[in-house]
């Protein structure tokens, strides 16, 4: 708890794609963990389903890297 990760999520309409990066903060709650500070991602798009891995990357944590959460 606490780690602070980036992923991408790509948004996909009839006619507009786009790729965001995002930031955000691994919590646990009611036997589950999550992302805080999404940007409308959902976490199933997280998961690589190739091989069922998360697609995402530990930037840091809240902790040590508080600076990493300025504008999110």
């Amino acid at each position: 708890m606490g780690d602070i990760v980036k992923f991408t999520d790509m948004t996909s309409y009839p006619y507009y794609d786009e790729t965001f990066e995002n930031i955000g903060v691994v919590q646990y709650a009611g036997n589950h963990f999550y992302i805080t500070n999404r940007n409308a991602v959902d976490m199933e798009d997280l998961v690589d389903e190739r091989d069922n891995t998360m697609n995402c990357e530990v930037i840091g944590n809240i902790f040590d890297n508080p600076e990493l959460l300025e504008g999110v």
